[in-house]
């Protein structure tokens, strides 16, 4: 499915960041991850049971192609790419579900 379902994001100033103390930061960027890789898991897994009730919803579901976002999706990329290299990552594991 092509949808985020992820309403939510930590964030911390750079000052206050850079202010704690490096076993803190690496503390609080381990929970996020790990918190963030049950979350996908969990989606993953929620996934199927979404699609199909999307299916069998009153509305209508088209399929776009994948062209007529390319330009919408470049955009996209050149602002978010560099804040979130994360991104690219998601993309790579979204591709193998």
């Amino acid at each position: 499915m092509n949808a985020v379902f992820m309403p939510m994001a930590a964030i911390v100033s750079g000052r206050v960041w850079q202010s704690l103390p490096a076993a803190d930061r690496e503390l609080i960027a381990k929970t996020v991850k790990s918190t963030l890789d049950a979350q996908i898991d969990e989606l993953a897994g929620n996934e199927p049971k979404l699609v199909e009730n999307f299916k069998n919803a009153p509305i209508p579901i088209r399929q776009v192609d994948a062209k007529d976002t390319e330009a919408v999706i470049a955009e996209f990329d050149k602002i978010w790419l560099p804040k979130a290299p994360v991104l690219a990552e998601l993309r790579k594991v979204g591709a193998t579900l």
